[in-house]
């Protein structure tokens, strides 16, 4: 016989939670397991709980784990294994303590076949009495197929709004409305599997309406009601897929689906359908799709009426238009929509089909940001490498940003022309004057040969920006420690003041830190110096985290005055710096646990 898997306490707390296991342990206390057998994988019991008669319970286990558990304080409904009730936490608690109380029981089989006929005929009509579904199903033949008849959509309506109304109105409610709709949900599932599509069709629809309409308020942030609103769209998508020649019905859907799309869009986009939904593209035919096109065309002049429109709107109504009519339409109609609506990337994209590149150029300088570097991809699919060059070095120039400067740059170091990728570098590094891209001009500009003036303009670049970081960050990569504690030194204030930073503040305490840490061994005074300038530095910010933070540097300083054996320097150091701050208790004390 296969072993049962040895439990731990912890293993049973774990799987029964906190507040079972307490009430297990206390059953197990007061003697509340009685006759507690194994037979094969499965540990079963009496429980004596809060009711005159002791509750059933039994736990069954695999190699590796708890399978299921079941007990009557549930109606005797099986519950997987991942959780459980307090007489199961008993049972496993007293199979820990006392494996040997169990009873060995042979299986179910064997048990069977000692019965005589006329015992096992009792046993079954008394099962029969407490289970009338298995009676029914033991008596009465199969229904002779499925019989379409329409489902009440309102109990379901009902279903829907109870699940919404019974919740609390905490950041977490969602995921309990979920479940419940989720139920509902599965009725829809299962409509589907007896190729009901219509009443299927009709839950869907309920479910998704009826959600949108409590949507907006709670707080969905894990997209948990999103995602039910989403497995509507795609039940529906394949009812309309599945019923072809149902045309009333196929509206019907189609109508749902467009409401749906319609809130996303016109709420700014949860993403509960896609941009452009696949079920009026892939399972339409033509005359469902220009009516699809007739809903976008009233959804936009509803929205200017309403004073509603936005440009993202608008594109995502005159993507999915454009997408619908493509075939109906004359280029004209089509570039004149796409206009309108700022579907720029679908103009660009007829355009250079039909060979109008200059036309293209012209659309697609209209755009900027990460939308421009799309259009760019276009371009070079299409074999238009020169024009779209041309417009991107342009944007590159007059841009704040970097995209279409990193786009060029990546462009031209595919086409192996390292001039044109290094000449973005730079204008790049002036935008952005950080190592990583100083780094990336000096691989490129070592291949060309030409790193030694380059280095020199983008010195004095950095020196014009009085960008000490920078300077400091090149310097220790370029292994001059002695540079990056010169550059640290000559920006620092002269007097009492010192300790605080008054250069590119925003980034110089990290960098000088990293040249402190970089220099200890072979200039260990200048990093007392720095680490110093740091602890005052936290100190004046105020407040235990500072402080714990500063002690912490204070501690870098003593190892580091002791491997100089200048023991007083330290002394006179942490007396002072004491002295200075003594009204902080609060430092004071961050100072004591610290040991400084």
């Amino acid at each position: 016989m296969k072993s049962i898997l040895a439990l731990t306490e912890h293993d049973i707390h774990r799987f029964v939670g906190r507040q079972n296991f307490s009430k297990g342990q206390r059953s197990v206390r007061n003697g509340a397991i009685v006759g507690p057998v194994r037979q094969g994988m499965t540990l079963k019991a009496y429980c004596y709980g809060s009711l005159p008669e002791p509750y059933r319970v039994q736990v069954a286990f695999d190699d590796t784990s708890i399978t299921t558990t079941l007990c009557s304080c549930s109606g005797d409904t099986s519950i997987d294994g991942k959780r459980a009730c307090e007489h199961a936490a008993a049972l496993l608690l007293t199979w820990h303590i006392r494996p040997g109380a169990f009873t060995q029981m042979d299986d179910i089989d064997t048990i069977l076949e000692r019965q005589s006929k006329a015992q096992l005929l009792t046993l079954i009509k008394q099962f029969l009495q407490k289970q009338p579904e298995v009676e029914w199903q033991l008596t009465m033949p199969p229904p002779p197929g499925h019989k379409r008849v329409p489902v009440d959509t309102d109990e379901y309506r009902r279903q829907v709004d109870a699940a919404f109304q019974h919740a609390s109105r905490e950041w977490d409610a969602v995921y309990g409305i979920s479940s419940d709709l989720s139920t509902i949900t599965a009725t829809a599932v299962h409509f589907a599997q007896q190729r009901d599509y219509a009443n299927s069709a009709a839950i869907y629809e309920v479910v998704a309406r009826e959600t949108l309409s409590y949507y907006s308020s709670y707080h969905d942030e894990d997209g948990a009601l999103g995602r039910i609103v989403q497995e509507c769209v795609e039940g529906l998508g394949a009812c309309l897929e599945n019923e072809p020649d149902d045309a009333l019905l196929r509206k019907q859907i189609l109508t749902a689906i467009f409401a749906i799309y319609r809130f996303d869009v016109d709420h700014g986009g949860f993403g509960l359908t896609e941009d452009i939904p696949s079920e009026f593209l892939q399972s339409t035919t033509p005359e469902e799709k220009h009516q699809i096109a007739q809903w976008v065309h009233t959804a936009l002049a509803e929205l200017q009426q309403n004073k509603q429109e936005s440009e993202w709107r608008r594109q995502r109504y005159g993507s999915l238009l454009l997408d619908l009519e493509a075939d109906r339409l004359s280029d004209e109609e089509f570039l004149r929509i796409g206009r309108e609506t700022k579907s720029v990337q679908e103009v660009v994209a007829r355009l250079l089909e039909l060979s109008r590149v200059d036309e293209a150029v012209q659309d697609a300088s209209q755009v900027d940001g990460w939308q421009v570097v799309k259009l760019a991809d276009l371009f070079v699919q299409y074999g238009q490498d020169i024009a779209i060059e041309r417009m991107m070095h342009e944007k590159a120039q007059q841009e704040r940003h970097t995209i279409a400067a990193e786009w060029l740059k990546n462009h031209h170091l595919a086409k192996n022309h390292l001039a044109a990728a290094l000449e973005m570098a730079e204008l790049i590094f002036r935008k952005r004057p950080w190592l990583a891209e100083y780094q990336k001009i000096r691989e490129l500009a070592i291949q060309l040969g030409t790193w030694k003036a380059v280095r020199q303009a983008t010195h004095t670049f950095l020196k014009t920006m009085h960008n000490t970081s920078t300077l400091v960050e090149i310097a220790l990569d370029e292994g001059d420690s002695n540079q990056a504690l010169h550059l640290l030194e000559a920006a620092k204030p002269h007097g009492h003041e010192g300790y605080q930073w008054k250069y590119d503040y925003a980034r110089t305490p990290d960098v000088a830190l990293k040249a402190a840490e970089r220099t200890e061994e072979d200039y260990p005074h200048a990093s007392i110096d720095l680490y110093q300038q740091h602890v005052e530095h936290l100190i004046t910010g105020r407040g235990r985290g500072n402080y714990q933070v500063a002690c912490r540097y204070l501690v870098k300083i003593r190892s580091l005055y002791e491997k100089l054996d200048e023991p007083e320097q330290w002394t006179n150091y942490i007396a002072s710096l004491r002295k200075l701050h003594s009204r902080l208790s609060t430092l004071k004390e961050e100072l004591t646990v610290a040991g400084l």
